[in-house]
């Protein structure tokens, strides 16, 4: 079974809990499946997390998590997520699962905050990361093209 789905145009703003964990794009995977989603000119502001990957088997090297391609730029928006005053664990991108050798998180032609991008690998976040990759091992991360807003979030 595939999950496909197609988000386009659409402003995801706030979304907040109260454990860091509140995410505007939460992909929960199912082992097994094989999801397809595509992701074109999204606003994603001042969230716990941004988007999220979740689930119970790790990311299938077949899957299209596909928020920017190489000639087919992703042009979304991500500013401010994880930057909440007292939090330091949000952020962008989190990946809480592994994946399957030669996975990609396919990330080009988007727009970010501020360059040059923060990644963190494994777990033990203590701040906002704009892609972070808690489990090992993880996607490859296609991160081409990025393009800076030049607006700095304050993390109190």
């Amino acid at each position: 079974m595939a999950l496909v789905q197609r988000l386009e145009g659409n402003w995801f703003a706030n979304n907040l809990g109260d454990a860091d964990d509140a995410a505007a794009i939460a992909l929960y995977l199912e082992e097994g499946e094989l999801p397809r989603v595509r992701a074109r000119r999204n606003r994603l502001t001042s969230n716990d997390i941004a988007v999220t990957i979740r689930g119970n088997g790790p990311i299938p090297r077949d899957a299209e998590l596909d928020f920017g391609r190489p000639g087919d730029p992703g042009d979304n928006r991500f500013l401010c997520s994880g930057f909440r005053r007292g939090r330091r664990t949000g952020g962008h991108v989190v990946v809480e699962i592994p994946a399957e050798p030669g996975a990609i998180l396919h990330l080009a032609g988007n727009q970010w905050g501020t360059l040059p991008l923060l990644i963190h690998r494994g777990p033990g976040r203590h701040r906002p990361v704009d892609v972070a990759l808690d489990a090992q091992p993880g996607p490859i991360v296609d991160l081409g093209g990025a393009v800076s807003m030049n607006r700095s979030c304050v993390s109190e």
